[in-house]
């Protein structure tokens, strides 16, 4: 039985099957397509920041390919940028207390980056930030779209996760980012 990491780049799991377009990928793919694998071969599938790099469709299309792969109990885990915790960072400005000031001059230059920054690299501000940077964002979830997505695809027990805890011991410990902002969300496939 498999367990996968979809969109690895350079950070591979030891005793995974990594997948990407290149980096450190033990299996080269597009992820835009269909998975490599069979239906019902994968125990456990894990993304951690790679969905928001595809479009909506892109990303639904994922959704579906990982219930197809997965085994009837096998689990999806995704990480993503949380787009409700920036929206409550520009509305919180005046009152929040995070290292954000020290690099954005106020809400609006924050959210204007956390948005657009991310998905292109040729705007520039006035802020200590200076320029974007083009993560290849493409789209954000926030905790109901991404639980309405993943039930329509036919997901059951969909829950918001915290920061590398999971009921399932193979899913603990994942996550190599720092936990900011980040909606973490399992689903699993019952039939």
């Amino acid at each position: 039985m498999h367990r996968l990491n979809l969109g690895c780049g350079n950070r591979p799991i030891s005793g995974w099957m990594n997948l990407d377009l290149g980096g450190s990928a033990n299996v080269i793919c597009d992820l835009r397509g269909p998975i490599p694998y069979p239906g019902a071969s994968a125990q456990y599938i894990y993304s951690e920041h790679f969905i928001e790099h595809l479009d909506e469709v892109d990303g639904f299309n994922l959704m579906k390919e990982c219930y197809r792969v997965l085994t009837p109990g096998g689990v999806l885990r995704f990480s993503c940028p949380d787009l409700r915790q920036y929206v409550q960072a520009y509305l919180n400005w005046n009152t929040d207390t995070q290292a954000d000031k020290t690099k954005f001059s106020n809400g609006v230059n924050y959210l204007n980056y956390a948005i657009l920054g991310e998905a292109r690299n040729d705007i520039r501000y006035l802020s200590p930030i200076r320029n974007s940077v083009d993560y290849g964002h493409r789209y954000y979830y926030d905790e109901d779209e991404m639980t309405r997505k993943l039930s329509d695809v036919g997901f059951k027990n969909i829950i918001r996760c915290s920061w590398r805890e999971s009921q399932h011991p193979e899913l603990r410990n994942l996550e190599w980012r720092p936990s900011t902002r980040d909606l973490i969300m399992e689903g699993t496939k019952l039939t």
